[in-house]
């Protein structure tokens, strides 16, 4: 191969290669922009989301406490109580479950609330608005999360 003929090859792949280098390095960097932007999109939607959540939240526990001075929904709920040792066909049937129902449906519905469910110490479902639930154990709700959660 004469000197030309490299001279003229090397001008040809030099400039090749240093747009193939230029377009991996920007490739490189409108990738990682892209990344950044999407993680601060991303911490912008979860940081409202959360405070969402939280606002809710919120809001719920105070439709539960003020529910729950209700001196109906309290007799109707205290009632209930006494009866936690019986059959789960019992509780089902049980008039202050029907009771509870009757208080809470339009309460609970009016802030776009579809079920409710009473739990006692143990995590067993006394009440629900789900029958099926009845007698069961929630599994989110144990012992130590209940206790919590009467301690405030």
């Amino acid at each position: 191969m004469t000197r030309e003929r490299l001279r003229a090859l090397l001008l040809a792949v030099l400039p090749l290669a240093l747009v193939a280098i230029v377009g991996w390095w920007a490739n490189r960097e409108v990738e990682r922009v892209m990344r950044e932007r999407a993680a601060d999109r991303l911490r912008t939607v979860l940081a409202g989301a959360d405070a969402a959540v939280r606002t809710v939240t919120a809001q719920q526990q105070s439709l539960v406490r003020w529910v729950a001075r209700e001196p109906e929904v309290r007799a109707a709920l205290l009632a209930v109580a006494a009866r936690a040792r019986e059959p789960v066909a019992a509780l089902r049937r049980a008039p202050e479950r029907a009771r509870l129902e009757a208080l809470l449906d339009p309460i609970l519905g009016s802030h776009g609330i579809e079920n409710f469910a009473f739990i006692d110490s143990t995590g067993r479902i006394l009440v629900s608005s789900d029958s099926g639930l009845i007698g069961q154990v929630a599994g989110s709700y144990t012992p130590a999360r209940v206790r919590a959660l009467r301690a405030g």
